[in-house]
This record gives C-alpha cells, sequence and structure tokens, in this order.
C-alpha cells in the first residue's frame, strides 16, 4: 500500500507540471500580467500575436491513473483487512463502498475465521517448539471471537 502511495504521489506530481513562459526581460512585465488574466480565469484575454506564442505548456503525456490507483489501495486495505480477522465492508472498482445487503456484508465472514485460526495454529505451533527447546510454557487466548452472520445468531436463539 506504500507504493501505491508513492505511485499516486508520482503520478500527482506529473500532472503538476507548469506552464513553461519565454520572454525578454524587455516585455516580462507584460508577459506575467497576461498569465495572471489567464490564471484568474478570465473569459477572453487579448494580447499582441507575438506574446501568444510566448506561453508553452510542458506535457509528460503520463495518463491521469490516481482513481485508478486509489481504488486498488482501496481493495488492497480490505483485503488486508480480512486476513488479519477484521470484518469490512466491501469496497468496489472505484474505491467507494458499495450499497450492499446483510448477506454480502457476511460474505467475507469464511475467510476472516479461516485466517484467524491460521494464525491461531501458528502461534500454537510457535509455542510447542518453544516447550519443547526452552521448556517454558506460553499459553495464549484469542480475545476476538469468530465472526457470524446475522442469520447465524438468528438460528442459535430459535434453538
Amino acid at each position: 500500500m506504500a507504493q501505491v502511495d508513492m505511485v499516486i504521489n508520482t503520478n500527482l506530481q506529473l500532472h503538476k507540471m507548469p506552464f513553461l513562459v519565454s520572454t525578454s526581460p524587455r516585455n516580462q512585465q507584460k508577459i506575467k500580467d497576461v498569465l495572471n488574466r489567464i490564471l484568474n480565469n478570465e473569459i477572453a484575454v487579448f494580447t499582441d500575436a507575438d506574446d501568444a506564442n510566448a506561453f508553452n505548456a510542458i506535457t509528460t503525456d503520463a495518463p491521469y491513473i490516481i482513481d485508478k490507483l486509489y481504488s486498488y489501495k482501496a481493495q488492497l486495505e480490505s483485503e488486508l483487512l480480512t486476513i488479519l480477522g477484521m470484518d469490512n465492508p466491501i469496497v468496489d472498482n472505484t474505491g467507494r463502498l458499495q450499497n450492499i445487503t446483510v448477506d454480502q456484508e457476511n460474505s467475507n465472514n469464511a475467510q476472516i475465521n479461516q485466517a484467524q485460526e491460521t494464525m491461531t495454529a501458528c502461534l500454537e505451533d510457535f509455542f510447542d517448539r518453544v516447550r519443547e527447546v526452552l521448556d517454558y510454557n506460553i499459553t495464549f487466548e484469542t480475545l476476538v471471537k469468530p465472526v457470524e452472520s446475522v442469520y447465524e445468531d438468528q438460528v442459535e436463539d430459535k434453538e
């Protein structure tokens, strides 16, 4: 995600290229005045034909991809939250939250529970090795309970 942020910053910098204005010292103030009027959103700016040729925009031909990169970052964050066992909403390919149903909200519960079980199993294996090698017993208790859908809660209530 940090690399995506760096690419977003690079793309932003490429789109901030300034105007290149070539002028001589004798007409520099006149050209500055024209440029200020353009940047102040005047609808029509009148100048000599020779002065108009002094303005050039520097182009990098870099495509604008910040929106796509931001969306990609949001999807990576959602995936990371799932792996870490945190329930998270579904992010669409524009990086925005979707209007979702309860079933969609709970659709990654199995992934969240599986990630938690995998981390717990890895910690238990590590602590078993510590016990074997160092003859020191370490125990732990997970603070997070497995994620259940709303429907699972309703079934338990009926029983």
